[in-house]
């Protein structure tokens, strides 16, 4: 993994630790919108958000990542059970260790919610949100060129001690 941790790297994270599971559905990085009845259970992991808000008078940045992982199940008696276990389960195999709660400054929040959709044929069961900071520095890149998660005055300060 680089210096820097980007959505993409939290995402393959985090279905690399949910593929040690024994009895794991199909994982797919990236939002799902079909999926067809033979291939279900199966989990999609995806960051739609990335949020960078300076904070304070400085260009520091208060870097926050939403991560979301669904849970689809079979549009059937007992879905509801079905894809509440699962979610329990990706929830004890994500925090059971302590590494995965490693990668955040402190716990993320998460939600979790049922949902029940017929775009491109019916799908059902949960999706989990994990929203927080992570540990590692971000980076973003703008036309002025690339700001890092510090503060522009230390930098400066640090500059001059080192001339």
């Amino acid at each position: 993994m680089s210096e820097y941790f980007a959505r993409s790297a939290l995402m393959q994270a985090v279905k690399d630790r949910l593929e040690v599971k024994p009895d794991r559905p199909e994982i797919v990085i990236g939002r799902i919108s079909e999926i067809p009845a033979e291939s279900l259970p199966a989990i999609s992991i995806y960051a739609p958000v990335d949020n960078m808000e300076p904070k304070g008078a400085f260009w520091e940045f208060d870097a926050s990542v939403n991560l979301n992982i669904e849970v689809h199940c079979q549009v059937a008696e007992g879905w509801c059970a079905a894809a509440e276990q699962e979610t329990q389960s990706i929830i004890f195999t994500l925090f059971a260790d302590g590494s995965f709660r490693r990668l955040w400054k402190k716990p993320p929040s998460i939600s979790i919610k049922q949902f029940v959709s017929d775009k491109g044929g019916p799908m059902v069961g949960e999706i989990i949100t994990m929203s927080g900071e992570l540990q590692r520095p971000r980076v973003i890149s703008i036309d002025a060129g690339e700001l890092q998660g510090i503060d522009i005055e230390q930098g400066a300060i640090d500059n001059e001690s080192a001339g």
